[in-house]
């Protein structure tokens, strides 16, 4: 009997390849690890919250991804907030980059100004 279901899942390409399982075990280390990055947060200044429920979040695809799971509903309205949650991260990231390339060479001036007095 649980042979002819893994041959039905099979047949509907349920069951994951090694390259699904594998980015999907990658997935769900990063997550745990962001979760746990998280928990210190909660206490110190920091968006634990945040990592918290990102790692979850990521960690729940990875499971999904590497047991081949269909995701439900709810993880489906997760993974569209997890997604544009990392489009604004990336575009904040990208104005904050430009903003210390544009100040770099000042910063670097001033530094160089403060060793010499100082030095």
């Amino acid at each position: 009997m649980a042979n002819q279901t893994i041959h039905d899942d099979e047949e509907r390409g349920k069951v994951p390849s090694t390259a699904e399982k594998v980015a999907g075990g990658i997935e769900m280390a990063a997550g745990v690890a962001v979760a746990a990055a998280g928990v210190p947060m909660m206490v110190l200044p920091g968006p634990g919250a945040a990592a918290l429920l990102g790692g979850a979040a990521l960690a729940s695809k990875g499971q999904r991804r590497y047991s081949g799971r269909e995701a439900t509903a709810v993880e489906e309205k997760l993974d569209r907030a997890s997604a544009k949650a990392a489009e604004v991260a990336k575009r904040e990231g990208a104005k904050a980059a430009k903003a210390v390339a544009h100040n770099a060479p000042k910063v670097a001036a001033a530094t160089a100004k403060a060793a010499v007095k100082g030095g």
